[in-house]
């Protein structure tokens, strides 16, 4: 049997779908949105039955079941209302509709409902069985009109509701308890390269990566026996073109008045960038222990984060310092440092972590060996920075510079004494020529 589905509101439309998909193998032909186009979707689509809603705009549910039926006299109707009316139930039938539906009772009446008009049998709340004892007058567009205020605000709710869900810069999905996608938003259709048709047809157990899937499953399994509420977890859907895409996946719990479940609500991180650099991280770690390990370069590695690193067997001996830990803390190196070195060393050091644009450092600076003895250092190297620009590794090399500072120095004192030398030498030119009787003076001039 083909079905059409009228609602103004998107959530009892997906309502209506979800139980329709648990619970029955009809075909779901289309949905309309009010009145009017329920009217020229059934012309189009010529649907077996109606599920029509009653308070909509354009034409409410009794004007478009009497449109309906005049145009197309085989298609069956059910009703679907708010208002527990028997006056209601009595218009909605004299309009043609076979069936009524509270909306209250829905997913005990529904079912039943169109099971009994597929067989163009009348359907009715047991409560309005005996339709035909007197009632009191009852104005049903009175009614309307007095639901319509209320609807408004539901709809205004719903829009936002709707913006909210498909506006979020995160996939956000609802999922079956069986792992089918109930509802999905256009980011995550763009995570998992899907179209929302292509995904709605698909399960998370079969878009999951394999190796993910058995804690995926055991997590989910704990949502529905009531033992969790929510988890996350990193894991890994496998993409429409067969490509891996790393999420972090938010599961929480959709459910009724009476605790049992409706749906998972799913939010959904695309993490695959951030993974990409840890994996790169994780193989140039592996790469630099080897280069510290094998290097005769004097080489370390520094994490700005834990306030930690590592030093090669080259570099602990530049300083005659031995640590015996696997690490060694920042309060070991400080203590290296000439005491007056140390303050203008923390204060350059803060600034090339947090300046996020660098990402080269130089230091120059005096170091006391353990041995007592006075020598002068260079540190230079590269800072790694997470996708935010923060350090997390600094990666370097210590070279002794004192000779070449010696040198540097003896040079300087030699050109001092060589310019003195020649300063002297100048002076006493001058002063010889000064004197040589040979060399005319000057006359002063005669006036």
């Amino acid at each position: 049997m083909r079905l059409l589905i009228v609602d103004d509101h998107e959530v009892v439309r997906r309502g209506v779908r979800n139980l329709l998909l648990e619970r029955t193998h009809h075909e779901i032909c289309g949905e309309a949105v009010d009145g009017q186009d329920a009217v020229e979707k059934a012309r189009a689509l010529k649907p077996d039955l109606i599920i029509m809603d009653v308070s909509m705009p354009r034409l409410n549910g009794l004007e478009a079941t009497r449109a309906v039926r005049s145009t197309l006299p085989s298609c069956e109707i059910v009703v679907l209302s708010q208002h527990d009316s028997p006056e209601m139930v009595r218009q909605a039938l004299k309009a043609g509709a076979r069936g009524y539906v509270v909306k209250t009772s829905v997913a005990k009446d529904l079912i039943s409902a169109l099971d009994r008009v597929s067989r163009h049998e009348m359907f009715v709340p047991d409560s309005f069985a005996n339709l035909v004892s007197p009632a009191a007058p009852l104005d049903v567009q009175e009614i309307l009109q007095r639901s319509a205020a209320l609807e408004q605000a539901l709809r205004e709710s719903e829009q936002l509701y709707r913006n909210t869900f498909e506006l979020a810069a995160v996939g956000v999905s609802h999922v079956a308890p069986d792992g089918r996608w109930l509802r999905v938003n256009r980011k995550l259709c763009e995570i998992v390269g899907y179209s929302e048709s292509e995904l709605l047809q698909k399960t998370f157990q079969e878009m999951t990566h394999p190796d993910d899937l058995p804690a995926d499953l055991a997590e989910t399994q704990k949502l529905l026996d009531g033992t969790l509420d929510t988890f996350s977890i990193e894991k890994r859907y496998i993409r429409r073109d067969k490509s891996l895409v790393w999420v972090n996946l938010t599961v929480a719990c959709a459910r009724d008045a009476n605790g049992k479940l409706k749906h998972f609500i799913t939010v959904v991180e695309d993490i695959s960038a951030r993974m990409r650099v840890e994996d790169a991280l994780r193989e140039s770690q592996a790469e630099l222990a080897l280069a510290l390990e094998s290097s005769r370069t004097a080489m370390f590695d520094w994490d700005p984060v834990t306030s930690t690193g590592m030093w090669n067997p080259q570099l602990a001996s530049i300083y005659g310092f031995n640590p015996q830990a696997t690490s060694v803390t920042a309060e070991e190196w400080q203590r290296l440092f000439h005491p007056d070195d140390v303050e203008r060393l923390s204060r350059q050091f803060q600034e090339i972590l947090h300046e996020k644009a660098k990402d080269t450092f130089k230091f120059e600076f005096r170091a006391i060996r353990r041995d007592g003895e006075l020598r002068f250092m260079l540190s230079h190297g590269r800072i790694v920075r997470d996708m935010e620009g923060n350090a997390i590794r600094m990666i370097g090399t210590h070279t002794d510079i004192t000779e070449t500072k010696r040198v540097a120095e003896k040079l300087e004192q030699r050109q001092a004494e060589h310019n003195e030398a020649q300063r002297l030498l100048n002076a006493g030119r001058h002063r010889a020529e000064s004197s040589d009787p040979l060399i005319p003076s000057e006359t002063p001039a005669v006036k």
